[in-house]
Formats: C-alpha cells, structure tokens, sequence
C-alpha cells in the first residue's frame, strides 16, 4: 500500500489529501469534513478574488444549480455577474458542514442597495463529490438580478 499527497491549485482545498494506492489502483480516502469546510471557504475566496479558473476548479463540470435550473456554467456565470457588479464581494458569515454537504450563509456587498434596506443575503447549500461542487440551492433576500443573456 502506498499513500501520496496530491495538490491542485492555490484555492484547492484538496492541497494535502491523502490516497491510496492498493492492487493497482488509487482511491481516494473519503472527504472528510475538513477538506470540506476548506472547499466552502475557498469558493468565495475564489470568487472574490477574480479567480474564475479557480472557482471553476471547485466546481464540477456538469454541477447542477436547482435554484436556477442550469447544468454547468461556472465561467459563464461568473462573468456574467462581474460585468453587471464589478464591485460585488460575498462576505460568508457562517458555514455548517455536515458529511458532503455544507450550507454558506453571507452578505452581498457592492450591489445597489434601494434606501433604507439591508445589503443582500443568502444562504447556499451546496453538495460535494470526488473534490468538487456537485448540486447547490440559493435562497435569499435582495439578491441581485442578473441580465438575461
């Protein structure tokens, strides 16, 4: 048996996950709830930086977005809402991690904001699988709308 460490990008949250290489093939160990509170973190580290190539990284090819209906998209996404807000920034606030599955609960910042309301919110739950991002559901109160593309 031999067990190697792997590394994908400076937002990967897998920087340091353990395989196992055993009869000729390599399995990896199961996530565990560290590796994916790290993925939690990372995505909007990711996002807020700019990164689309590290968020798409989080991200499954073929993730699915029941909230919005789509399959995929990551960079399409997220260019999308660059160009809209250049100023928007997620502050998470909270994450609960409880097996593959991790809820985000953030604030929405550089969006306009109509006077006397609060700074959008939302809460995100997400679904993990082989390292990435594979169903996510939104909720949220203000969120800001996107141009039809």
């Amino acid at each position: 048996m031999i067990i190697h460490l792997g590394h994908i990008s400076k937002f990967s949250v897998f920087a340091d996950i353990a395989c196992i290489q055993h009869q000729g093939a390599v399995k990896e160990i199961v996530m565990n709830e560290e590796n994916v509170r790290a993925l939690a973190n990372n995505i909007y580290a990711a996002i807020n930086a700019r990164d689309i190539d590290a968020a798409e990284q989080l991200f499954d090819p073929q993730y699915v977005s029941h909230t919005a209906g789509t399959i995929g998209g990551v960079r399409k996404s997220l260019t999308t809402l660059f160009t809209a807000y250049p100023e928007i920034r997620f502050e998470v606030e909270d994450v609960l991690v409880e097996g593959d599955k991790f809820v985000l609960r953030m604030t929405i910042h550089g969006v306009p904001v109509a006077p006397n309301r609060q700074q959008p919110t939302a809460i995100e739950f997400f679904r993990a699988e082989d390292r990435r991002v594979v169903e996510v559901w939104t909720a949220g109160s203000g969120l800001p709308r996107l141009p039809s593309t």
